[in-house]
């Protein structure tokens, strides 16, 4: 029988000698929707707010031996830090979520002696299942495509090599960077522009859309100072 268990923030359950069961993780976010009702029209208005909420996902956790001493470093693990953390586990081995933990742990049961125990942990995640290929970096010289995989769209992190001034196209978003700082990058997600450590912001020098990659097939162009971009797409599911 296989041993299943999830790693957070790089550290494995196994850790603490704990095993889960991930029956609990497959199911999907809610849409934040609004429904009005409106005097005199059938039926229900829906407003799309364009996102989806984050989503519960819990697991049944075993402790199979010096359960006392591995609960109590289990629970200054993870309570020790409340921001989002990669959440991995072996029932999705192409996959990981964004995570926080904040519950309470309350055991359903022990074993005479202490030395086992179970008990559920409920991590609190975002919405998207990010996909482990799209943390693999592409790099475009001159005009391509590029592909997503998936129904949704990605927002990239792009990495600019070049001088002076340049265009990034994918698909309907363009950039342009009036002073390409060599190795700067393009946070698509935070819709951010630094430097390539991160340490200045740089968004005084773009203008335009941070690119996103749609569905499919999307063109990409780069011109002027741009010599070649390197794009990790972020590619993600529900």
């Amino acid at each position: 029988m296989a041993i299943n268990y999830f790693t957070y923030d790089g550290t494995p359950s196994t850790d603490f000698n704990m095993y889960i069961s991930g029956d609990a993780t497959y199911g999907s976010p809610e849409r934040d929707v609004e429904h009005i009702e409106i005097p005199g029209r059938n039926g229900t208005l829906t407003l799309d707010n364009g996102r989806f909420k984050n989503i519960v996902v819990s697991y049944h956790c075993y402790i199979n031996k010096d359960f006392s001493t591995q609960i109590e470093e289990l629970r200054s693990f993870l309570l020790s830090d409340y921001s989002y953390r990669r959440l991995e586990d072996t029932y999705h081995p192409n996959e990981y979520r964004m995570a926080k933990y904040y519950s309470s742990i309350d055991i359903s049961s022990v074993s005479y002696m202490k030395t086992q125990g179970e008990f559920t942990l409920s991590f609190d995640c975002m919405p998207q299942r990010f996909l482990k290929s799209g943390e693999e970096e592409q790099t475009f010289s001159e005009s391509s495509t590029i592909t997503n995989p998936t129904r949704f769209v990605a927002l990239p992190e792009i990495t600019v090599y070049g001088s002076e001034n340049g265009t990034i196209t994918i698909g309907n978003y363009e950039m342009e960077i009036t002073a390409i700082k060599d190795g700067m990058i393009l946070d698509c997600t935070n819709q951010d522009a630094k430097s390539s450590d991160g340490t200045t912001n740089l968004n005084a020098y773009v203008f335009g859309k941070f690119p996103k990659i749609e569905s499919g097939e999307q063109t990409i162009t780069i011109s002027g100072g741009v010599t070649s971009i390197t794009i990790k797409p972020n590619w993600w599911i529900l």
